[in-house]
C-alpha cells in the first residue's frame, strides 16, 4: 500500500475535525459512525448506517474481550476459539475446515514473504475444492492438522513481522504530512474511538482504490483488525516507554495476532463462504488495513490539536487522550520487528512446496484407500 498521500491525508483531516465537532456536540459514536457511512456511500441510509455500527462495536468489545481473555490463558482462549470454529462440524467436515485453515493462513504468508503467486493460488483451490473424503476423514488425520494450524499460526506473526513495514509507513507519512504526534485513544470510551476509526477505515476501503484490500471485506472484519491494530500501538508505546521488555511486547504481538487470525477464521466459517480463499484473502488485507488505520490515527490527531489551543466545550476529550510520538513508536516498531525477523520468526524456506508435500500425502493416502476397496 503507498503511503497516504497529501490530499488524501487532508481529506481525513478534514473528516476528523468534524466528528470531534459531532462529538463535542454530545452526538454518539453509533450516530457519528452512522452519519460516516450514509456521507460515504450515499446509497445508504441512517438505519443501514446504524445497523452496521451495531455489528462494528459488537465486533470490537468481542474482539477486546477475546484477547483479554487469551492474555490469561492464551492455550484455553485458542481452545474456545478453535472449538467455536469446528463447532456443529462432523469428522469429514472438521477436517476440511482444518485443512482449509491451514492452507489459507500458509499461502497468505508464502505470498507476503514473495513466493510465486500462481503456485500459491493452485493450493487455494485445491484446499477448497478438493475435499477430504470420508474414507479418508480420521481421528489422526484431524489431530495431525490441528497441529498443522498450530504451526501455521506460530510462523505466520503477522502482527510482530509486519512492523518494519509499519515504521516505514510512518516514517514516509510523517515526512509527507508533517505529524510528529498520534491519538491512541480519544474520549473514556475506547471501544466508541475504536468503533468510529472502524468506520472510517470501512468506507475508506469502498471508496479508495486500495488494491490491498478486497471490496467484500466485511465491517467486522474491518473492526477485529481495527481492534488489533490499537492495541498494538499500545504493545508499542508502553515497549518504548521501557514498560514492558522486548520478549514481552514480542510476546503479547503473538498472542495479539493469534486472536486476530482466529476470529476471522470464525467470522468466514459463520459466512459459509470458502475458507481457504476467505482465510487468505482477508489475511492479505491486514497489513493495509493496518496501515490505513495507523494514517487515519494521524489525521485524527491534527484535528485533536486544533481543539487543544481552543473550544472548552471539547477539554474532556482532549485530556483523556493518549499521545504518542510518530518517530518514537517508529523507532520502536523497527526494533521489534528487526528482533523478531532475526530470532524469533525463521526465514521461510518454500512455504509452497511445504505445502505441496503434505496435500500430495493427503493425497496419496486417498489413492491407497481406492486402491484397498477395489482389491
Amino acid at each position: 500500500m503507498k503511503t497516504m498521500d497529501k490530499k488524501h491525508f487532508e481529506q481525513l483531516k478534514k473528516k476528523a475535525d468534524g466528528i470531534l465537532n459531532q462529538k463535542s456536540d454530545g452526538v454518539s459514536a453509533r450516530e457519528i459512525m452512522a452519519q460516516v457511512y450514509v456521507d460515504s456511500l450515499p446509497d445508504k441510509s441512517i438505519e443501514q448506517g446504524l445497523m452496521m455500527a451495531d455489528k462494528a462495536l459488537e465486533a470490537i468489545v468481542d474482539f477486546n474481550k477475546t484477547y483479554s481473555d487469551a492474555l490469561d490463558n492464551k492455550e484455553g482462549t485458542v481452545k474456545k476459539l478453535m472449538n467455536q470454529i469446528l463447532a456443529e462440524k462432523d469428522l469429514v467436515g472438521r477436517c476440511n475446515t482444518l485443512a482449509a485453515l491451514y492452507a489459507g493462513i500458509s499461502v497468505a504468508d508464502a505470498k507476503m514473504s514473495g513466493e510465486d503467486i500462481a503456485e500459491c493460488d493452485e493450493i487455494i483451490k485445491d484446499a477448497d475444492e478438493e475435499k477430504i473424503t470420508e474414507n479418508e476423514a480420521t481421528q489422526e488425520l484431524e489431530s495431525e492438522l490441528k497441529e498443522k494450524v498450530s504451526e501455521a499460526l506460530k510462523n505466520s506473526a503477522i502482527l510482530s513481522r509486519g512492523l518494519i513495514r509499519q515504521a516505514d509507513y510512518l516514517d514516509d507519512m510523517m515526512e509527507e504530512n508533517g505529524i510528529s504526534q498520534m491519538v491512541v485513544r480519544i474520549g473514556e470510551d475506547e471501544v466508541e474511538y475504536e468503533g468510529i476509526l472502524t468506520m472510517v477505515g470501512y468506507v475508506e476501503s469502498k471508496t479508495e482504490e486500495i488494491s490491498e484490500i478486497p471490496p467484500d471485506v466485511t465491517i467486522e472484519e474491518t473492526a477485529y483488525i481495527v481492534a488489533a491494530t490499537m492495541e498494538e500501538e499500545q504493545i508499542i508505546k508502553r515497549y518504548s516507554a521501557g514498560e514492558i521488555a522486548m520478549n514481552v511486547a514480542v510476546a503479547c504481538l503473538d498472542v495479539l495476532g493469534t486472536v486476530l487470525l482466529l476470529k476471522l477464521a470464525l467470522k468466514i466459517v459463520l459466512a459459509g463462504v470458502l475458507m481457504a480463499t476467505g482465510i487468505c484473502g482477508v489475511i492479505m488485507a491486514i497489513p493495509a488495513v493496518l496501515l490505513l488505520t495507523i494514517g487515519i490515527v494521524g489525521a485524527v490527531w491534527e484535528a485533536v490539536k486544533v481543539w487543544d489551543k481552543g473550544a472548552n466545550t471539547v477539554i474532556n476529550i482532549v485530556a483523556s487522550t493518549v499521545k504518542v510520538s510518530v518517530r518514537s513508536t517508529s523507532l520502536a516498531m523497527r526494533k521489534i520487528g528487526e528482533f523478531v525477523t532475526e530470532t524469533v520468526v525463521p526465514v521461510a524456506v518454500s512455504i509452497v512446496k511445504r505445502l505441496k508435500d503434505y496435500f500430495n500425502k493427503i493425497t496419496s493416502k486417498k489413492e491407497r484407500v481406492i486402491l484397498n476397496n477395489t482389491i
